[in-house]
């Protein structure tokens, strides 16, 4: 298994902004990101005993998320789409494993959650990507970069083609009159063929 991907050099602003406040997000606030499904005091504690896992496996001292004894864990608003993921995801990472050999729902899951975030990248509108840049280039370093990550996406994206074509081709089969199905099925076929050509890897 590869370097933890999340223990990547990180891309940091130029901004002279860097330092202020909002510049950061404190983790009690980010908790109901993290585990959106759990009350709040729940989500919290969630994610403050996966985040200190989380430091103890990229080497980092806890400490270093705080401006001072007893205050509140901050996280930089550049690494912040990483930082909940990995949060979300460290049981994978802290068993060491290859992602092949793991619990194959699990990486599903974890292949969708990395998925879905680089999608709402993809779709989000110019402001959003402005202020975001740097938190978002760091994930897709990370999600293009990693040849772990790199491995269940690929897989990931090939089921959920294939689900699709089994559901069109059920589809098919219940919907369409008896007399027509493999006139309907040839030309599904027909043109599933014509723009996989079309798009050559």
């Amino acid at each position: 298994m590869e370097q933890n991907p999340y223990n990547r050099s990180i891309h940091y602003s130029t901004s002279q902004e860097n330092d202020v406040s909002k510049d950061y997000y404190s983790l009690k606030s980010l908790s109901k990101e993290v585990f959106p499904e759990l009350s709040e005091d729940r989500a919290y504690r969630n994610t403050l005993d996966n985040f200190k896992e989380a430091c103890s496996l990229l080497g980092k001292d806890v400490e270093e998320y705080r401006t001072g004894e007893n205050t509140p864990f901050r996280i930089p608003a550049n690494q912040k789409t990483a930082i909940i993921l990995l949060i979300r995801n460290v049981t994978i990472y802290k068993s060491g494993l290859p992602f092949k050999d793991q619990d194959y729902k699990k990486i599903t899951e974890y292949a969708k959650d990395l998925i879905r975030t680089n999608d709402a990248i993809d779709e989000a509108d110019f402001s959003m990507i402005d202020a975001n840049i740097d938190d978002y280039a760091n994930f897709q370093e990370i999600y293009y970069n990693s040849s772990d990550i790199r491995f269940v996406i690929a897989h990931q994206l090939k089921m959920e083609v294939i689900e699709q074509l089994m559901e069109d081709f059920k589809y098919i089969a219940e919907k369409v009159p008896e007399d027509r199905t493999t006139m309907y099925t040839e030309f599904y076929r027909n043109e599933v063929q014509r723009t996989v050509k079309k798009y050559p890897v």
